[in-house]
């Protein structure tokens, strides 16, 4: 330290802290300033300073009295902080003198900045003592004077004053009658909001002031018993202390507080902190002089000031309640009827996390009309449909439409079809999944289709045109003058072609192209298909369709397929710079893929996938530039390029190559996706044959990763896998009706092996499946994925497969397990489709039967 530099320790110790992990970091503390210690003398004969001491924290100033003409000044003086919000705001500490017969030229002897964060850590490490080294700013250019001052520096909870006061408190032995009386009553609410813990999760950080306030007024209870003087304004005060606890008693029992009036709340309970502070100092200056002079003067005004504060925050408080419960109502009402839509629609579960959207700066033409049309609420077409061939991108473009109307809060529904999915994807499903997201989307919908519903029991069930006039047409009119959200609602049906067979969907056809003219006028439809014929037929030369040709030869087609291959290689070098060079691989050979994709965008998108499917990428790309088919661009000749690179085929004898076969064929006729550890159980596959090394060595053109669902990145790849006239003399050709017939095997032998009685292990069969508790839990632990596909589909696998030996696997498990399925059934909620295929098997069993007989008689 320079000779011109005085010091100041600053000393003081910590009682106790309302400090919690559970709650914020609130807390009320005093800091006690007491005296400055002499550490050395002056150098020359100088009058003694006057110094006092300032205090700085937020919005808090104070001081201490000044000691005159004194190197050993002692103040004992308490400043009080208030409630600490921010443990990081900081303390301001300057060491001042009020005297002017010293030579110097600042009044202010030194100053120290600290937090109360660093304060707590002090008091932590050094229990007892906080040392703070104060700089001086204090130099005499005629002498090195300096002197160094220790203060004790006092942190206190308000539970540790408290405690003394309760302890003076009790030696008075006078009584207060009327104070009593109100007294007795606050203290006991006070208590029984002491009793509930919880505060502390349901209306943050409440009960440290619940709990404070309950000491103050248990103080103020031995003191009315000490006083026999009225002090009518203290007892208003008191009176008003007593409403606003009842008041919060009463907020605790609401839970899931907006911020609004969670804040409002706190702002509450901290003046109810700040009135009961104020009233048990008032109280304490009754018997305890040592705290005499913190009093406050003019006790009326402040009183009253305090009462009129309290009344204004409650008051806010019940404002900001009324809100609340009001949005809470509409929030629970909404969250009642989409439970109510969902459990009587049964939506078919739209999931589209893996679904993909257009690269920037491509198919910008065709979106812009798409986006005109649909915008154009004034205009004649209610449905745009765009066809094209299979994967030209329809399903890309689908996505991005429907991204852009979320974004922008106009999309009423989404929805997608897959044959992988057939499940989700079946014709009687889309009125009531579009029904139910556009419920989702406006309340006024939502609400309206809940009253259609009560009205028109079993409307889930019920005939498609019936479904199309209750939950569309009736309902929408319904709620469309009470709608607040304007402009166009949009409606996205992506791979309608995909959609059960052509039979299956021709009720629903029906419905679309016919009567969509019956909707309010600012429901637009935006549906992409194959040019099936079918769709044509329904969807064609209507003048409220909008018929829009994917054309892959365009100018503007074949320029948005090159800049997709052209990012996509480029990402392929950045991530392989360490042997792929800048600028790879030539202008030459981006041209030659751009020719091969012939516009297609799912030929581009498989190529890059089996380019990068492992080591060796200029090799791979090398083969797939290199076979010699006629048709560069069909995506036919792509798929068998990617089939045919692999050496799993080479020996078509082996069983591992026709597991391997089976696997792929399980991929293409399930009914929804499987993982690759079910479809190992249902095939009884293992080690070096499980169907993980098929699929890592075909992975361009799979969505799997291990332990996922399997699909088939592209419907065009089932197509070509059971095209006999394409690749009927290839190891991976797929005969689907001895594929079905040998998944229908498999399926009775899984459940043969695992249904049993009591799958669940349920307590009592004389309770009800919703009233199970944990049912969801219970099922997932003991029902396989294996034997909960089987259970619900092994009999849509047998029709059109139908042979003597089934029926034979057939009768036997109908007389061993047939309980065990239904049991089962009713367990996993299947929907009636499950029976008409069991009908359909008995059937197709009783026929058996009955023409056996006949050949024998």
């Amino acid at each position: 330290m320079s000779d011109n530099q005085s010091t100041y320790t600053l000393c003081g110790e910590r009682s106790l802290l309302n400090y919690s992990s559970t709650a914020a970091n609130w807390y009320y503390t005093t800091l006690e300033v007491k005296r400055a210690i002499r550490e050395n003398q002056p150098s020359h004969r100088l009058p003694a300073p006057s110094l006092y001491v300032k205090i700085r924290h937020a919005d808090f100033k104070d001081k201490s009295s000044v000691i005159p003409d004194s190197y050993d000044p002692v103040w004992d003086k308490d400043f009080q902080l208030g409630v600490i919000q921010d443990p990081s705001s900081v303390v301001e500490f300057r060491l001042k003198h009020k005297q002017s017969g010293i030579s110097i030229h600042n009044r202010c002897f030194g100053e120290v900045t600290v937090s109360i964060t660093e304060l707590l850590e002090k008091c932590k490490h050094e229990p007892g003592k906080i040392n703070l080294t104060v700089p001086s700013l204090f130099a005499d250019p005629r002498s090195k004077l300096g002197w160094s001052f220790e203060f004790q520096l006092m942190v206190h909870s308000d539970l540790q004053i408290l405690q003394d006061v309760i302890d003076n408190l009790q030696q008075n032995d006078d009584t207060h009658n009327l104070l009593e009386k109100i007294l007795e009553g606050t203290l006991s609410k006070l208590k029984s909001i002491e009793g509930y813990m919880d505060i502390i999760d349901q209306f943050v950080n409440i009960h440290p002031y619940a709990k404070t306030a309950w000491q103050i007024m248990s103080s103020l209870y031995q003191v009315v018993k000490a006083q026999q003087k009225r002090d009518e304004n203290i007892v208003k005060l008191v009176q008003a202390i007593d409403d606003a606890i009842k008041y919060v008693q009463e907020m605790q029992k609401v839970g899931n507080k907006s911020l609004d009036l969670q804040n409002k709340a706190l702002k509450l309970v901290q003046q109810i902190w700040q009135c009961a502070l104020f009233a048990q100092m008032y109280w304490k200056h009754r018997f305890s002089e040592r705290l005499a002079h913190q009093v406050l003067s003019n006790c009326t005004k402040t009183i009253q000031k305090m009462i009129e504060t309290l009344s204004e925050l409650k008051e806010s408080v019940h404002s900001a309640s009324i809100v609340h419960a009001t949005i809470v109502f509409s929030q629970v009402s909404k969250k009642v009827e989409d439970m109510y839509l969902q459990n009587h629609l049964k939506p078919a579960d739209m999931n589209a996390f893996y679904r993909g959207l257009c690269l920037a700066n491509t198919r910008q033409e065709i979106i812009d009309s798409i986006l005109d049309n649909l915008l154009d609420v004034q205009g004649d077409h209610r449905i745009v449909w765009m066809h094209g061939p299979a994967g030209c991108g329809k399903s890309t473009i689908a996505t991005t439409i429907a991204d852009h109307f979320y974004q922008q809060r106009h999309r009423g529904a989404f929805v997608f079809f897959d044959r992988s999915r057939a499940k989700e994807s079946r014709p009687d499903k889309v009125i009531r999944t579009i029904a139910y997201q556009l419920g989702c989307y406006d309340q006024f919908v939502q609400s309206a289709l809940a009253e259609t519903i009560e009205q028109k029991a079993g409307i889930e069930d019920a005939l498609p045109q019936v479904q199309f006039s209750a939950l569309w047409v009736d309902s929408l009119k319904k709620a469309q003058d009470m709608q607040l959200k304007a402009g166009p609602v949009i409606i996205v049906i992506d791979a309608l072609d995909e959609c059960g067979s052509p039979r299956e969907r021709q009720s629903l056809l029906q419905q679309l192209s016919q009567r969509i003219q019956e909707l309010p006028l600012n429901y637009r439809f935006f549906v992409t298909s194959r040019p099936e014929p079918d769709i044509v037929k329904h969807f064609s030369e209507k003048d409220y369709i909008k018929e829009m040709h994917l054309d892959i030869s365009s100018e503007s087609n074949q320029r948005d397929v090159q800049i997709y291959l052209k990012e996509s290689l480029l990402k392929i070098q950045r991530d392989n710079d360490a042997f792929l060079k800048t600028g790879w691989p030539g202008q030459n050979i981006t041209d030659k893929l751009v020719s091969h994709a012939g516009g297609l965008f799912m030929w581009a998108s498989t190529a890059i996938a089996f380019i990068t499917r492992s080591p060796g990428i200029h090799e791979n790309l090398l083969k797939l530039l290199s076979s010699s088919v006629k048709d560069k661009g069909s995506l036919y000749h792509l798929y068998e390029t990617v089939l045919d690179s692999t050496t799993i085929w080479d020996d078509t004898t082996s069983m591992i190559s026709s597991n391997w076969q089976k696997a792929l064929g399980l991929i293409v006729i399930a009914k929804t996706p499987l993982t690759d550890d079910a479809i190992d159980n249902l095939l009884g596959l293992e080690g070096e044959q499980c169907s993980q090394f098929l699929f890592k060595h075909i992975k361009s053109l799979l969505q799997w990763s291990p332990g996922t669902p399997v699909q088939l990145m592209h419907a065009s790849i089932a197509d070509y896998l059971c095209d006999e006239s394409e690749c009927g003399q290839k190891p991976w050709f797929i005969h689907s009706a001895q594929h079905n017939q040998n998944l229908s095997k498999s399926c009775l032998t899984v459940m043969q092996r695992e249904l049993h009685f009591n799958m669940c292990h349920l307590e009592s069969s004389y309770v009800l499946n919703k009233d199970v508790k944990d049912l969801p839990q219970k099922i997932q632990d003991h029902i396989s994925t294996q034997c909960s596909y089987s259970c619900q589909f092994w009999a849509d696998h047998l029709i059109g497969s139908f042979n003597d030996d089934l029926c034979r696997d057939i009768n036997e498990f109908f007389s061993t397990h047939l309980l065990y399925w239904l049991e089962a059934l009713s367990l996993l909620r299947f929907s009636p489709t499950t029976a008409i295929s069991m009908l359909s098997v008995w059937a197709m069993v009783c026929s058996f039967i009955i023409e056996n007989i006949n050949k024998l008689i």
